[in-house]
């Protein structure tokens, strides 16, 4: 009865945008599209790393002054598992005209019908929102105001390389995990060999410590 309540508590509250900025709440599934300065075609492709989401427009002057900040972030992260990506809903051309004018070195997608801006009730730019490897919210806010620690601790977890570098042979695997299917990725990756079998048992290692400290913290939604 317990489960169903909880259950039931946290589809309602998935269904407020207004939630979508609280720390400690799961991140929902995203339509990005366009994808630049990376070989991923959704968040999906960034399994196992956090994700800095950074909301920004060629037009925005203050957005200017964090295109170095935002590469530099990458650069000294990228390797412990962050991942930055830049969110507009403006155009294609004059984003790139402005990307490129500016040195934007990490990955930006687009989000054209403005959704997610939406959600997160995004009011001015830049605005960013981090997420943990497990797929919570542990952030949001001006990105200049984004702290070591909090970004660090963030971290926790997250893995060095995106799977979507891994050789075609493991697609069945990156599909199992991206769904969160670790019992069939288990086995999909034993036959493919101890190095992924060590990164699956990894990672539901890791999936289990995540529920530990949310259930501990009183978090059930993240749980």
């Amino acid at each position: 009865m317990l489960q169903r309540t909880l259950a039931t508590l946290a589809l309602a509250l998935l269904a407020s945008p207004a939630l979508g900025q609280a720390v400690g709440t799961p991140m929902p599934r995203t339509n990005l599209q366009g994808f630049t300065h990376t070989e991923a075609t959704s968040l999906d492709d960034f399994y196992g790393r956090a994700i800095l989401l950074e909301f920004f427009a060629y037009w925005c002057h203050a957005c200017e002054s964090q295109v170095s900040r935002m590469n530099s972030l990458q650069a000294k992260y990228q390797a412990k598992g962050l991942t930055i990506v830049g969110v507009t809903d403006e155009g294609r051309n004059e984003t790139e005209a402005w990307t490129r004018k500016h040195g934007v070195r990490h990955p930006y997608a687009y989000d054209p019908t403005g959704w997610l801006g939406d959600y997160f009730n995004v009011r001015s730019i830049p605005f960013a929102v981090l997420i943990d490897p497990h797929g919570i919210i542990a952030w949001s806010g001006h990105p200049a105001r984004l702290d070591d620690r909090t970004l660090q601790k963030a971290l926790e977890g997250a893995v060095a390389q995106p799977i979507t570098g891994w050789p075609k042979s493991t697609m069945k695997l990156q599909l199992l995990l991206k769904q969160g299917d670790y019992q069939a990725a288990l086995s999909t990756a034993i036959s493919l060999g101890k190095t992924y079998e060590s990164f699956v048992r990894e990672r539901i290692q890791a999936k289990v410590g995540a529920v530990q400290r949310a259930h501990a913290e009183g978090n059930f939604l993240a749980a």
